[in-house]
């Protein structure tokens, strides 16, 4: 008897040996998700949680209103090859990667995620601007620009979204501000190409104009710190 419990409690040490090397943890989980079972309308009820949302969805329409108007831009504006746009994008990814790592870290040991977000944002509407003129050096500064401001602002908004949400109704609004997001995509996707097919390259004024106005609007979140 004594040798089976001895080695039930290996078996249990080993396993939980294993786990440890994976960073895996079991947890106990007893609260129901959604326990308020909280809909659209409730959710946008709240008040803090009203306004988080609507910054997400004019987030995600700028983004969306560059995403199309860029690619347009390189070929009809900079002349570029799919090799030069596939090389653009090649920088920016690595460029983002080092923004959101070691910079965004050092970053947050002087500024509050809150003016992160401003910060950011500001730096993603300079970036918008820079895309106008037709100039390959300019594109890439503002690459630069691009990276530096969605590394240090989207995260940074996407964590205080999940403070202020809570614990328990974490899930269903975060559902609820992907749900705007995708909206926001959707009419961003196609009035970025509607616009720059009629005015070109002073269609990413028109995404400055909404990043800028999320830029005013951050400063709101100085109060939820």
């Amino acid at each position: 008897m004594q040798r089976m419990i001895s080695i039930k409690y290996f078996l249990f040490n080993a396993k939980n040996d294993i786990n440890k090397v994976f960073s895996f943890q079991c947890k106990e989980c007893y609260k129901e998700p959604n326990p308020k079972k909280l809909g659209y309308k409730d959710v946008l009820k709240i008040k803090e949680i009203s306004f988080l949302i609507v910054l997400y969805f004019f987030i995600f329409l700028g983004f969306n209103i560059f995403y199309t108007a860029f690619p347009n831009h390189a070929v009809v504006g900079l002349k570029w090859s799919v090799t030069q746009m596939g090389i653009f994008y090649a920088v920016l990814s690595g460029m983002m990667i080092l923004i959101q790592g070691p910079v965004l870290r050092q970053a947050l040991k002087i500024f509050s995620e809150e003016k992160l977000v401003i910060i950011g944002s500001v730096i993603l509407g300079i970036n918008f601007i820079l895309f106008v003129a037709n100039s390959t050096a300019l594109a890439y500064i503002a690459a630069i620009f691009f990276a530096l401001g969605n590394g240090l602002m989207w995260p940074s908004f996407m964590s205080v979204l999940s403070r202020v949400a809570g614990n328990e109704n974490q899930g269903v609004i975060q559902g609820v501000a992907s749900s705007f997001g995708s909206i926001a995509s959707i009419i961003g996707l196609i009035l970025g190409g509607v616009l720059y097919s009629t005015i070109g390259a002073s269609t990413f004024l028109i995404g400055a104009a909404v990043i800028f106005f999320v830029f005013i609007m951050s400063f709101r979140l100085l109060k939820y710190k």
